[in-house]
């Protein structure tokens, strides 16, 4: 029952940004535990990943896997840990495991995550035909519709890039990496001022670990843009 108890306080906790209480009484209800609740300790790996620490949510998403949750949650815990093992480097390993379970379900976690690792690999065909059966699922998501754009830009297409972009833009006009995407390929074209205007927008919401647009890719692009403008 304490278990219990303070599952459901880090929980609560965790719903309201209260970051290290929630890690206090995670650690309190897991300590010791002889099977801890996985809904709590994958919860605790999701808190982890927001930190930043994605070894320590694997390791956290293994154990709650090793009593076989039910199979929503088990699906869950799988793609974070896919998508924790993408953000420690092991990119393959976190392709492999998307497509294991993509192979069984459909969801849109999956369907942009996969997606974009293809992109980074450089898998246009997959990637063309895993996001052709995105927009079949899910004709509007924005980061679907991000990665599109991303695919083309990456394939030279430039015009096809700018439409998906600019629609994945329509549907979510704060998402950093979308703002981001923009602004590089307003500087590829020439239009300077475009560009810093879409670069100052992604500058202004706040980096996050779950996101790997770095500050350093930010201040590069920022670098050359002002040059560009400079004349």
């Amino acid at each position: 029952m304490i278990k219990w108890i303070c599952g459901r306080v880090a929980l609560g906790n965790h719903a309201r940004g209260k970051l290290d209480k929630a890690t206090l009484w995670y650690k309190r209800a897991l300590r010791g535990a002889k099977k801890p609740n996985p809904n709590v300790v994958q919860a605790f790996g999701v808190l982890k990943m927001r930190q930043g620490d994605f070894q320590e949510a694997i390791e956290l998403f293994d154990k709650a896997l090793k009593d076989r949750p039910p199979k929503p949650l088990r699906m869950r815990i799988r793609t974070n840990r896919a998508i924790a093992y993408y953000r420690t480097g092991d990119i393959d390993r976190a392709i492999i495991a998307l497509e294991d379970i993509h192979a069984t379900q459909k969801n849109m976690l999956v369907f942009q995550t996969l997606g974009y690792l293809y992109i980074i690999r450089e898998h246009y065909d997959k990637a063309k035909t895993l996001n052709e059966e995105a927009m079949d699922y899910e004709q509007n998501d924005a980061l679907i519709l991000d990665n599109v754009g991303l695919m083309h830009y990456k394939m030279g297409n430039l015009f096809d890039a700018r439409r998906y972009f600019e629609l994945a833009f329509a549907r979510n006009q704060e998402k950093r990496h979308i703002l981001f995407h923009l602004a590089q390929l307003e500087y590829d074209e020439g239009n300077h001022d475009a560009a810093w205007d879409y670069l100052i927008r992604a500058e202004a919401f706040k980096a996050t670990a779950m996101n790997d647009l770095t500050p350093e890719m930010i201040a590069e692009l920022r670098t050359k843009i002002e040059k560009a403008r400079m004349g």
